[in-house]
C-alpha cells in the first residue's frame, strides 16, 4: 500500500516540474526558511538564475541584488501575499508576487511561491490594490472577444462625423 502514495507523489512532482518549465512567468518555490527548492526555466531569462540556484538562500540573492527587496522574505516575515513592481535584469518592470502556502492544520508556512510576470491581469490586480478603489470589486473583462470597433466605442465613446 505504501507504493501507491509514493508513485502518486512522484507523478505529481513530475507534473509540477513540467508545469514550471512551460510557464512564461519566472517562478521560484522556497521553503519556510527561504531556501530555494525549485526554479522555473523563465527565471533564467528574467533574472539570470537557473537550477544551479536551487538550495541557495533568497537572503543571499537579496544581498547580491538579484531580488531587491526579496518579496519571499517579506511574505515570510509578514505571513501574507505581497506584490510589487520590480525590474528584471534588462530593466523592464515586472509584477512580482510572493504567496505563502500555509499548513491547513498548524497554520505554519510550508512554502512560498513567488512569480514574476508581465501578465496584464496580474498588473490590473496590482494597480487595483493600490488605487483609491481598492476596497471596491475589480471587474475583469475578456476583451479578446470584442472587435476593436466595439472596444473603441465602449472605452472612448461613439461619435458621428457629419460630412
Amino acid at each position: 500500500m505504501n507504493k501507491i502514495p509514493s508513485l502518486y507523489n512522484d507523478r505529481m512532482l513530475d507534473i509540477l516540474e513540467n508545469v514550471l518549465e512551460e510557464l512564461h512567468d519566472g517562478v521560484t518555490i522556497t521553503d519556510r526558511k527561504g531556501q530555494i527548492l525549485r526554479v522555473g526555466e523563465s527565471c533564467d531569462k528574467l533574472y539570470g538564475i537557473g537550477r544551479d540556484y536551487q538550495g541557495r538562500s533568497v537572503s543571499d540573492l537579496e544581498k547580491e541584488g538579484i531580488f531587491s527587496p526579496s518579496l519571499t522574505l517579506i511574505a515570510l516575515r509578514e505571513r501574507r501575499k505581497v506584490a510589487m513592481m520590480q525590474p528584471d535584469r534588462y530593466g523592464h518592470e515586472l509584477l512580482v508576487t510572493a504567496s505563502p502556502i500555509f499548513d491547513p492544520v498548524s497554520g505554519d508556512i510550508l512554502y512560498v511561491v513567488s512569480y514574476a510576470s508581465w501578465d496584464s491581469s496580474n498588473l490590473s490586480e496590482y494597480l487595483h490594490s493600490i488605487s483609491p478603489r481598492k476596497d471596491e470589486p475589480l471587474c475583469r473583462i475578456g476583451c479578446e472577444s470584442f472587435s476593436s470597433e466595439i472596444l473603441d466605442n465602449e472605452l472612448f465613446g461613439y461619435t458621428t462625423v457629419n460630412p
